[in-house]
């Protein structure tokens, strides 16, 4: 068999193409991962009425205008994609849901990656820029294990063809898992591969600083520079002859990333600092530790750093340079007073301590050491 390839000096490069810059890019995969009743559903619909009507996205950059392919599972057309469209000021003259493939006896739903063929169709009926699937576990083939890597990979090495050819961006919904591992990369269901195939990765949660409210993170940027993160609440709109109907309210940029906003367990609000507490107790109970060591050990273990830093503050860790300014070896040096080595922070009085910090501390720590 005679080998094809392309020889790279005659490849004429070209910069990435997004629908929504650094979160979204066109012609590629994009996951976007969350437990149910966060609005998953409703934000990949909010970012489809901008599609449609060319408005700028949610953080205000500029929009991509086109048509827009729906394959969802588990909302209804007529009760909740419409009115949700509808509030969200889509032109729904340029979003086509897909729900069949066939006719008559040999109608029936849409699976992948059998019907790739159907979705291409549906993407140069509308022009599609933007194509949502929702959630991608649905519309598996019985014969695709959503677990097995190899099954994973082949399924979405086809679609992400689709995306290349027709330059639509693809974004695939998940539930989460019920893992509490720390990197966010692997909190979705099914295979690593879903989430290895897509260029780009994003998560919802609730603000673990704010529980009024929600976060979108990003999980995996592999085009551009992480993205912020962008707070926003699930409100009610009313829309005439139908009533209150949910829409985003977006709130702007928050600092909080993807592993920090994915430690807290369901309705915890504390979690958060209080394991980084712990973790940091054990990191520094044989003494001074290197806040480059610690930094890197947290990225290891999943902790968000600006958690730590908050911990840190939680149990008045100490802060103090070795060698002398401009010194190449010198470095900041964290440790813990006698008394805190003496007990962990999640029994005795330090626990009592750590719970009314976080109740009523004032958040960052700053200064000396956060380098």
């Amino acid at each position: 068999m005679t080998p094809v390839g392309v020889i790279l000096s005659e490849v004429r490069a070209q910069p990435i193409a997004w629908l929504w810059p650094a979160r979204v890019p066109l012609g590629k995969i994009t996951v976007l991962d969350g437990d149910p009743g966060l609005g998953k559903s409703t934000i990949t619909l909010d970012i489809a009425a901008r599609v449609s009507n060319g408005g700028a996205m949610p953080d205000g950059s500029p929009g991509v205008g086109g048509g827009v392919v729906l394959l969802t599972a588990e909302d209804g057309l007529a009760d909740t994609v419409a009115p949700r469209l509808m509030v969200a000021g889509a032109d729904l003259d340029r979003v086509l849901a897909l729900e069949h493939v066939g006719t008559g006896r040999s109608r029936r739903p849409v699976v992948l990656p059998d019907d790739l063929g159907a979705i291409a169709e549906a993407i140069d009926r509308v022009s599609a820029v933007l194509v949502v699937i929702d959630p991608l576990m649905a519309f598996l083939a019985t014969a695709v294990d959503s677990h097995r890597d190899q099954d994973v990979r082949r399924v979405l090495a086809r679609l992400a063809e689709l995306a290349g050819s027709t330059g639509a961006a693809i974004v695939l919904i998940r539930h989460l898992n019920k893992t509490s591992v720390g990197n966010p990369l692997y909190r979705g269901t099914g295979s690593i591969g879903i989430v290895g195939a897509a260029r780009s990765g994003m998560v919802v949660g609730r603000d673990p600083e704010d529980d009024t409210r929600c976060v979108l993170a990003m999980s995996k940027a592999n085009l551009a520079k992480k993205a912020r993160s962008l707070a926003y609440r699930v409100e009610g709109a009313r829309l005439a002859g139908i009533g209150e109907v949910p829409r985003i309210d977006w709130l702007g940029p928050v600092e909080v990333d993807a592993a920090e906003l994915l430690q807290a367990p369901r309705g915890d609000r504390g979690a958060p600092r209080r394991d980084a507490a712990e973790w940091l107790w054990r990191n520094l109970t044989d003494g001074p530790v290197p806040v480059v060591t610690l930094a890197a050990k947290a990225r290891q273990d999943g902790l968000a750093w600006r958690t730590v830093r908050r911990a840190a503050e939680m149990l008045e860790v100490r802060k103090r340079r070795r060698g002398a300014p401009g010194d190449p070896a010198a470095a900041w040096l964290w440790s813990l007073d006698a008394p805190k080595v003496a007990r962990s922070p999640i029994d005795g009085h330090i626990r009592e301590y750590a719970e009314v910090a976080i109740l009523g501390g004032s958040g960052h720590l700053k200064g000396a050491g956060d380098d």
